[in-house]
């Protein structure tokens, strides 16, 4: 698949998931994602440490199921981010048992 087909199916997903759970506006606060975690059964670890250049991180499999782990004291415009961005692999990229999101992977297309 090439890189606008990916793009577009994830236009399609976004504009889909924004309708089932009602967000209406450009804006998504915590409490929208928590929400949608909570729905979809995803599980959010605070992570205390920092490791190198990584804001967040999915894990699923088949005995922890779906969760995220995400950097514990960001910002909350980069922690929204972040819980979007892995709510994204949780949509989009099931197939996958870890998603890490750091800089040395960001311009795979999974990533933008």
């Amino acid at each position: 698949m090439i890189r606008s087909e990916y793009y577009d199916q994830l236009k399609v997903l976004a504009r889909e998931t924004r309708q089932k759970y009602g967000l209406n506006t450009p804006r998504v606060l915590k409490s929208d994602l928590r929400r949608i975690y909570r729905d979809q059964g995803i599980k959010i670890d605070l992570w205390p440490y920092k490791f190198k250049k990584v804001r967040g991180a999915y894990f699923n499999d088949e005995n922890g199921g779906p969760s995220v782990l995400i950097l514990k004291g960001l910002p909350d415009e980069p922690f929204i981010f972040t819980m979007a961005h892995e709510l994204k692999h949780h949509l989009a990229d099931q197939s996958l048992n870890v998603a890490m999101c750091d800089d040395t992977n960001e311009n795979q297309p999974i990533e933008i």
